[in-house]
């Protein structure tokens, strides 16, 4: 009975011991940490540094989904309709047998219609 109660008092010590080594290791990691953010700060040169308000994951988005799909509509279709402005006004070719015969000063000597639908 004697033995057992001096391992009961060994145990609770170890896990004194281990519960002060683990607060001293969290202790030694934090300062470890500030440390590493005040090397940092100080290459940069930036002194006096503090976060006023810790950040925080906002409860609500900042625009809702049906706002940012029909922005994203309307842009689509302005883009679209740019888009189709700008390749009709790179488009290089012919349209008529007239701009043929102004272009290249020859005279145009057969010319397909284009059929009516």
């Amino acid at each position: 009975m004697v033995d057992l109660d001096g391992q009961a008092i060994k145990q609770a010590s170890l896990i004194r011991e281990a519960k002060a080594n683990e607060a001293n290791y969290l202790l030694y990691l934090g300062k470890r940490e500030q440390e590493r953010t005040a090397d940092a700060l100080d290459k940069r040169r930036i002194a006096n540094v503090a976060i006023a308000v810790p950040p925080t994951v906002p409860a609500l988005p900042v625009h809702s989904p049906l706002t940012v799909t029909l922005l994203g509509f309307v842009l689509a279709v302005f883009a679209s309709i740019a888009a189709a402005f700008l390749a009709d006004y790179m488009d290089s070719s012919f349209l008529t047998p007239d701009e043929v015969a102004d272009t290249l000063n020859l005279p145009v000597l057969a010319s397909v219609p284009r059929r009516a639908a």
